[in-house]
């Protein structure tokens, strides 16, 4: 949420004041239907709960609301917003210069949105150290590199008896809650988990300031576990 003040200076709005515009849902389905939709807080009296009141007291006069779909197939809508000061609000050159931008701004936040979708991806199966090393183009399909490391693997003893013993759905809430507890246990000592193999679980702990560090941040995690 951009603030145009008077001489024109763009600047950050708290986000408090961009949840305000979700707070009407009126502004943003006119924004969906017809490209853009203009808020006034002076065509609202004082004392109405929501965004109105809330531009009332920052003294904006306008706040300009333009949506984009985004491409078919994908369930998101990106809503750009701009705010002013300025007495009368936005005048027609106003208007005509920010909506110009649109479709440039829907490319780069489309964009953004995607690499931000593809960095949580190749953080979560990859891990948080190579993940984002591979969306950078540092390692490439059948690279490889040595490393010194302690290496976690724990299962959980007696599954095959449980699973075929108990209802799935306990089955699965048993999995979660073990996993959750080794997960917290082996980020919270410096390791970083690599692969869930069915009640399995592979960790690593980075080994190449000190081997021996690493070993004992494993013991550490592992007696951290509950239980």
């Amino acid at each position: 949420l951009c603030a145009f003040d008077e001489p024109l200076l763009v600047r950050q709005l708290p986000r408090s004041r961009l949840e305000l515009v979700r707070s009407e849902p009126q502004v943003l389905l006119d924004a969906l239907g017809r490209g853009h939709s203009r808020f006034r807080p002076g065509e609202h009296p004082r004392g109405h709960d929501g965004m109105a009141e809330a531009l009332w007291d920052d003294r904006y006069t306008e706040v300009l609301v333009a949506g984009a779909r985004c491409p078919a197939g994908q369930q998101a809508t990106i809503f750009m917003t701009w705010a002013t000061r300025r007495s009368g609000g936005f005048d027609e050159g106003d208007l005509s210069a920010l909506l110009s931008l649109i479709p440039t701004l829907n490319l780069v936040i489309r964009a953004s949105a995607s690499r931000t979708l593809a960095e949580i991806v190749a953080t979560t199966y990859l891990g948080p150290r190579t993940g984002p090393r591979v969306i950078a183009g540092e390692i490439h399909r059948g690279d490889g590199e040595k490393r010194e490391a302690a290496i976690w693997f724990s299962d959980l003893r007696g599954f095959s008896n449980l699973s075929s013993s108990l209802p799935p759905k306990t089955v699965l809430r048993l999995l979660d809650d073990a996993f959750e507890a080794q997960v917290e246990a082996v980020t919270a000592g410096g390791g970083e988990v690599l692969k869930f193999m069915g009640d399995g679980l592979l960790a690593m702990f980075d080994g190449d300031a000190s081997a021996r560090g690493a070993c004992r941040a494993a013991l550490a995690a592992a007696r951290a576990l509950p239980g």
